[in-house]
């Protein structure tokens, strides 16, 4: 499988989506922390794994920690590119 940038995002921003409570959905930025809006870190971890099975990439859980500020949706983003470029992001338009 491969995609663009564009089509990572959006799987990335509909699970983010999903993760949170309705009632946050209009409200979440790339600026959000998601322990704002009602998650912890056993939900952030869910988010990884639906990640990783619904993109194909590895996320190196241990390497987590070296993101500061993780619990930010840009951070996560961020991160989730990293570890797609290389295996699923295609060359191209909008992509890495």
């Amino acid at each position: 499988m491969t995609m663009t940038i564009d089509q990572l995002d959006a799987v990335f921003n509909r699970i983010i989506a999903e993760a949170v409570a309705e009632e946050f959905r209009d409200k979440i930025t790339d600026d959000t922390d998601l322990l704002d809006v009602g998650l912890d870190s056993f939900n952030l971890i869910k988010i990884i794994m639906q990640l990783e099975d619904e993109l194909g990439i590895f996320w190196p859980v241990e390497q987590l920690a070296e993101h500061e500020n993780f619990t930010v949706v840009s951070t996560l983003r961020t991160a989730c590119h990293q570890y797609a470029e290389g295996t699923v992001l295609v060359e191209g338009d909008k992509s890495l």
